[in-house]
């Protein structure tokens, strides 16, 4: 609730501002087609990307596929398609950063 309320209050700063606002399903067919129209993205209550292997591919390719047709911000939406798939902790503990315990599993495999 308190995260729907803090999008309700963003989307109307901006509107106050002139800007125009849609908040739109990611996951949605339809939804590709606006957001690539897009200027400015922000992924926010998008968690369900974290559901399956395939709903985490498919948000990444979307935040690249956004960032590279030239919305914005475009460092943020990459960065965000890096931390949205785990393997950046191992990539940093590989360079010698403190990270929480990571370990990768291949799709099907026990946890």
């Amino acid at each position: 609730p308190a995260a729907e309320e803090e999008v309700a209050a963003l989307t109307e700063a901006w509107r106050s501002l002139g800007l125009f606002v849609e908040r739109v399903d990611w996951q949605s067919g339809p939804a590709s087609a606006l957001l690539h129209r897009a200027r400015a993205v922000l992924p926010l209550l998008a968690w369900t990307y974290s559901e399956t292997p395939a709903h985490t591919a498919n948000f990444c390719e979307l935040l690249r596929s956004l960032a590279d047709g030239g919305a914005g911000p475009r460092l943020d939406l990459r960065a965000t398609a890096w931390h949205a798939h785990k393997k950046y902790l191992l990539e940093m503990a590989a360079r010698g950063l403190g990270t929480v315990p990571t370990a990768l599993l291949a799709k099907g495999a026990a946890g």
